[in-house]
């Protein structure tokens, strides 16, 4: 009998125990996600109008696209918010440092009038992914160590597009002369946008123009010509269609 009282008390003791950690997680879950949502902010940083745009971000992913009027927005951890600043027509993002955890999603988004022409259109990101749509500009440079890179619906006389862990997308848009594609373990896709010339080559990833696969690690067809794509990989495959 003092066997089976005794039973019950350390199962009454065990859940007590239980039900106090489970207490302790739920209100520890609870307070982290209130201090991360306390922490996140959706601000407009400028409404002033520029022709270059040069952005370095740590942390966020970056949209560019057009709209009525000028602006950069940002939406993310307060601990990360980028300085901007417009001198002489150039625009300045710049935003250092980075958040423990992807669930503290960052977003810089500058949007640019459709009937501007911009001088220069340089981005530079970490971690995060780059898009631009529908961008008219002498020189693009989009360049990220881990993210995606999509460009659409653009115009430009020339560029370099880059990524060391991401894909890279080019889809209906005009390039008057060269442009330089590079990607280390992504995927290369262009589509809808030609060019005269072609200089593809890939180590260990596939090679396929309009259709057609090539077994080699090279496809190159009039390189000399004015209007040239460049695409290196090591990893990924290139697609041209």
């Amino acid at each position: 009998m003092k066997k089976v009282k005794f039973m019950e008390k350390m199962k009454r003791r065990y859940l007590l125990v239980l039900v106090a950690l489970v207490m302790v997680l739920i209100a520890g879950c609870t307070i982290q996600k209130s201090e991360k949502k306390a922490d996140n902010i959706s601000k407009i940083l400028t409404n002033e109008a520029f022709n270059n745009v040069l952005l370095n971000t740590s942390d966020s992913d970056v949209i560019i696209q057009t709209g009525k009027n000028y602006q950069v927005k940002y939406h993310g951890s307060k601990k990360i918010e980028p300085s901007v600043e417009i001198k002489n027509g150039q625009l300045f993002v710049k935003q250092q440092g980075n958040v423990s955890s992807r669930n503290n999603f960052s977003e810089i988004v500058i949007i640019i009038p459709k009937a501007v022409k911009l001088t220069q259109l340089e981005i530079k990101a970490e971690e995060g992914d780059i898009t631009a749509t529908g961008i008219n500009m002498n020189l693009g440079q989009l360049k990220s160590e881990e993210g995606d890179i999509t460009l659409r619906d653009a115009k430009m006389t020339s560029g370099e597009l880059s990524s060391e862990e991401g894909d890279i997308t080019l889809k209906n848009s005009k390039i008057d002369k060269n442009l330089h594609a590079s990607s280390s373990e992504g995927d290369v896709a262009v589509s809808e946008t030609k060019f005269t010339g072609y200089n593809l080559s890939t180590e260990e990833g596939s090679i396929a123009v309009n259709g057609n696969r090539y077994a080699s690690s090279s496809y190159k067809k009039h390189t000399a010509s004015k209007n040239v794509l460049t695409v290196k990989s090591q990893e990924g495959d290139i697609t041209v269609k």
